[in-house]
């Protein structure tokens, strides 16, 4: 990913700068490149570029390819596959479909700077990974994955369960720290269940529980806060450490005073500084988590506030330096020497200076969650 990074920076160099919505990489296993502005016209002088990762063929549907100009023109305006012998596409002429068998695709688009005379200008062009999982799932190693929300009340883990079991799959069992960050970073809400029931002796022995699909239990992430109510069965994914983002990404974010007791959680998206701003108009700041108190203190938060939706990721208040490449509260300037970073994180990726709280560890908990992931095993694609 970090000479992804690069690539991306060079490109970036080339086309200028001041594009919205236009390119980026893209790693789930299905999605939607739109041209700028859809479904608008796209303004002239648009230079994108995006990025498909992924480790399986990649195909691609045009639903909707109307550029301006000639199709037997494709100099001045044009989409381009660069996988595909550099194929360019352009005017009203693009196939229906694609399938590509290298696993990294690179789709670029281009305008002109003449407007359109007909001022209706767009395309839509769908991809899915042939990785031997079912549309709307996404593959990890041998397994299918598919993450769903739910506004039922009282909607219970054998309520989940059975909703996976109607499609040949269990409520997720977790097997590794890679497993859970790919899990983690695609439910979508901030507390989630896990496919895992409690023993007898669960109290006084962590490793005492059943994953309900029958795999071993040779893995655990519980957070290190003791948020867990020991008599209660449920086992949840939910929001505790640490990503590093670029400052400008979206994000709900965590107001709260200076001692840390009083905490707001806003799920409204806002760049890192704009939070900033909110916060301070209501006399507080991003939250500074100094301690293991102060994190358990949010983590009790996200359990009331599980129906969060859809918020996922929080933006609290910790910026790296660009001077001293420290990081540091912006609260009041500490530097932080409490370290609850999501394993491989913080990254020295460009740019990624601001952090935010993901979902991440596991707790047990009395109530019942809103979202949940079904997994099974993928076909050979």
């Amino acid at each position: 990913m970090r000479g992804l990074a690069i690539l991306w920076l060079s490109f970036v160099g080339v086309f200028g700068e001041g594009r919205e919505e236009c390119g980026g990489v893209l790693t789930d296993d299905s999605g939607v490149i739109l041209s700028p502005n859809y479904p608008e016209e796209y303004p002239v002088n648009s230079a994108c570029i995006w990025f498909i990762m992924s480790e399986f063929p990649v195909i691609l549907t045009f639903e909707e390819f109307f550029l301006d100009g000639e199709s037997s023109n494709c100099e001045d305006e044009y989409v381009k596959i660069t996988n595909f012998g550099w194929a360019t596409f352009c005017g009203e002429d693009a196939p229906s479909s694609l399938e590509i068998s290298d696993t990294e695709v690179t789709v670029i688009f281009k305008s002109d700077a003449i407007p359109s005379a007909i001022g209706d200008r767009r395309f839509r062009i769908s991809y899915r990974v042939d990785n031997g999982c079912e549309i709307g799932w996404n593959r990890f190693q041998d397994n299918c994955y598919l993450h769903i929300t739910t506004d039922e009340n009282d909607f219970s883990l054998n309520n989940a369960e059975a909703r996976c079991q109607a499609m040949g799959a269990h409520v997720a069992s977790v097997h590794s720290e890679e497993e859970n960050q790919f899990i983690a970073q695609r439910v979508r809400r901030p507390v989630s269940y896990i496919g895992a029931s409690a023993g007898p002796n669960f109290s006084s022995d962590r490793n005492d529980f059943e994953f309900l699909d029958g795999t071993p239990t040779d893995f655990s992430n519980f957070n290190s806060g003791e948020v867990y109510l020991v008599n209660d069965n449920y086992f949840v994914l939910m929001v505790d450490k640490w990503i590093n983002f670029p400052c400008d990404e979206l994000r709900s974010y965590i107001c709260a005073n200076s001692n840390g007791s009083e905490i707001t959680v806003w799920p409204s998206n806002s760049t890192f500084e704009a939070a900033r701003s909110h916060c301070s108009s209501n006399g507080r700041d991003l939250m500074k988590i100094s301690d293991q108190e102060h994190m358990s203190n949010v983590l009790r938060k996200f359990l009331e506030l599980r129906n969060l939706d859809p918020a996922t990721e929080f933006w609290i208040g910790l910026r790296r330096d660009e001077s001293a490449r420290e990081w540091l509260w912006v609260q009041d300037g500490s530097e932080s020497d409490y370290d609850n970073w999501v394993p491989g994180y913080p990254t020295g990726y460009p740019n990624h200076d601001c952090a935010a709280t993901v979902p991440s560890t596991w707790a047990t908990v009395a109530f019942t969650a809103p979202a949940f992931t079904c997994k099974k095993l993928a076909a050979s694609p």
